[in-house]
């Protein structure tokens, strides 16, 4: 009984240890990545129940070796779902059906296989989102003056 403590503890440290040393702005970005992937995979039809819960379980292992605090992972996962968004709303009529062919299909299966993998990286067939935008307003009022 003695030894599962000592493995419990170790466990713990090592988790502790992994958030101390991740880096705000690779954990920010990959938190904008999975949500973006899930924001492509829902405008495709294709957020399966595999899907969900690997971005479960990617999101929760971010979740304990990040340094962000519970405001700034908000904000990312917002991040994520906007630039999915303002993607989508980028291609006109009828053009998702090429981006869900490929960039959907490929969101699709990296987020099913975060189950098996939840660490796996951003795979190249997914564009890496931009972690900001300007308003709407903004942009509109530079582009018409």
């Amino acid at each position: 009984m003695r030894g599962l403590s000592r493995i419990g503890h170790g466990a713990i440290l090592i988790f502790a240890l992994a958030a101390c040393t991740s880096d705000p702005a690779t954990s920010r970005a990959r938190i904008v990545a999975l949500y973006y992937a899930a924001g492509v995979a829902t405008y495709c039809s294709g957020l399966t129940e595999q899907a969900v819960a690997g971005l479960q379980r990617a999101v929760e292992l971010e979740r304990v070796a990040s340094p962000l605090d519970e405001t700034e992972m908000i904000a990312a996962r917002n991040r994520g779902y906007v630039a999915a968004d303002y993607e989508w709303s980028n291609r006109g009529l009828g053009g998702f059906r090429r981006w869900c062919l490929s960039e959907g299909a490929a969101s699709i299966r990296w987020l099913e296989g975060l189950v098996d993998t939840p660490d796996a990286p951003l795979p190249p067939a997914i564009r890496q989102p931009a972690t900001s935008y300007r308003p709407y307003e903004q942009t509109r009022a530079g582009n018409d003056g």
